[in-house]
């Protein structure tokens, strides 16, 4: 009796279209993965936009303050960053203080350490009533937070957290009693709230300010170079340009970074120490948006 099965042209054919379908389907898959990069890329790109037309918006109406106390309040030491709302990690401290060079040219690969820059100002917004004239001034500030988003708790070791820049300001009337004050222990200003939240993801933040030379000349000198504390005034050195950098995480970027903090993977053994890992896995996973502005300084 003769044995039913497959002809070679029938293996042949099958073969041929399981291949056919595996390639169809490694294509949708590529181009599904492809679209998801594209759009989370394009959603950083926007959240960073966004967050750099606010801080362009407040840095252009920064007002001068004529009675000696400071106008301008860049920070970025770490020793109040508990104070500041920020939750320390499970137990050592991961995040790197410094990633990069710090160069005039290169802000873009520049770390402001663990808890990025604190800037604080007084801004009113230009052109802002029937008349033309400046509303009355804002103490704001702006800063890295590390929380549960949509919680103001501060203790918690629950999974998500996340790294975000904070914006608060003061109501008109509380900045009008500070004016004549040193500003930057004001707790409305040190401890943002779930609402202050400009942007998720933001892992650092810097700025530096630019003064350019007697001369006249277009050659700009960074005044707040460092980490070293830069408060205005200083003699001879009003700043006329700044230039911000944000480095924003993608999603995943921002789920890696959580696994690392929580112990949750092994260090792999080409990196030296989990901070070094954390900031490789950072740079391959985030991008960094520049904004360079002008500033239009009023006195009061």
């Amino acid at each position: 009796m003769r044995q039913k099965g497959f002809t070679l042209i029938e293996l042949l054919v099958a073969i041929t279209i399981t291949v056919v379908m595996v390639g169809m389907m490694l294509v949708i898959t590529r181009d599904s993965l492809g679209l998801w990069t594209r759009t989370q890329s394009q959603a950083s790109m926007v959240q960073a936009q966004l967050a750099l037309d606010q801080i362009e918006y407040d840095i252009q109406g920064t007002i001068m303050r004529r009675v000696g106390e400071d106008w301008i309040s860049v920070h970025g030491d770490e020793v109040s960053l508990t104070e500041r709302g920020w939750i320390e990690f499970n137990s050592t401290q991961i995040k790197p203080t410094s990633g990069g060079p710090s160069s005039v040219d290169q802000i873009s690969e520049t770390s402001f350490g663990r808890g990025g820059h604190w800037l604080r100002l007084f801004s009113s917004t230009p052109g802002a009533d029937s008349e033309g004239y400046r509303t009355l001034p804002t103490a704001i500030s702006y800063q890295i937070n590390r929380r549960m988003p949509g919680s103001d708790e501060t203790t918690s070791t629950s999974p998500g957290i996340r790294y975000m820049l904070m914006r608060s300001e003061m109501s008109e009337g509380n900045t009008i009693n500070i004016l004549d004050t040193a500003f930057d222990t004001t707790s409305i200003l040190k401890t943002p709230t779930w609402s202050d939240a400009l942007a998720v993801n933001v892992v650092d933040f810097g700025i530096w300010f630019f003064a350019r030379a007697d001369s006249g000349t277009s050659s700009l000198t960074p005044i707040n170079q460092g980490a070293a504390a830069y408060n205005m005034p200083q003699v001879g050195e009003v700043p006329t340009e700044a230039i911000v950098m944000l480095r924003i995480l993608s999603d995943q970027g921002a789920t890696l970074v959580e696994n690392i903090e929580q112990g949750r993977v092994q260090r792999p053994t080409e990196h030296n120490s989990i901070a070094d890992w954390w900031w490789a896995v950072v740079i391959a996973n985030s991008e960094v948006y520049v904004r360079h502005i002008n500033l239009v300084n009023a006195p009061l």
